[in-house]
């Protein structure tokens, strides 16, 4: 299950959100200096989704949510195939449910931070 394992809370007050659970990997989120050139970014090869840290409130959790779908597409195996849109949708909510059964803090976290 995700954990909000904390470095320190951002301008809101809240805990930055450590790791989550994407199909059978707990993928670690780093907030991180990304010099100004990207928000985030999601690495297959290092289990690692960095985000901006300077990013809060909307900008944030856009940009969490961005890089989880970066890593459904990857882990989905959509990535090296044209995928049609059926195929892409269905494997896209199933990932989806399960980041959302098995990650409830996560869902908390962004419910907080797009409140702030």
């Amino acid at each position: 299950m995700g954990t909000a394992r904390s470095k320190q809370p951002n301008e809101h007050g809240a805990k930055p959100f450590k790791t989550v659970r994407i199909g059978p990997n707990d993928v670690n989120i780093d907030y991180t200096s990304l010099n100004g050139e990207i928000f985030g970014d999601y690495s297959y090869i290092n289990n690692l989704i960095r985000i901006e840290k300077t990013l809060t409130g909307g900008p944030l959790v856009d940009t969490v949510l961005h890089e989880i779908l970066h890593a459904i597409w990857r882990l989905g195996q959509l990535k090296d195939v044209k995928e049609t849109e059926e195929r892409t949708v269905s494997v896209t909510a199933s990932y989806l449910a399960q980041i959302i059964r098995d990650n409830p803090e996560l869902i908390a976290w962004l419910q907080k931070e797009i409140s702030s």
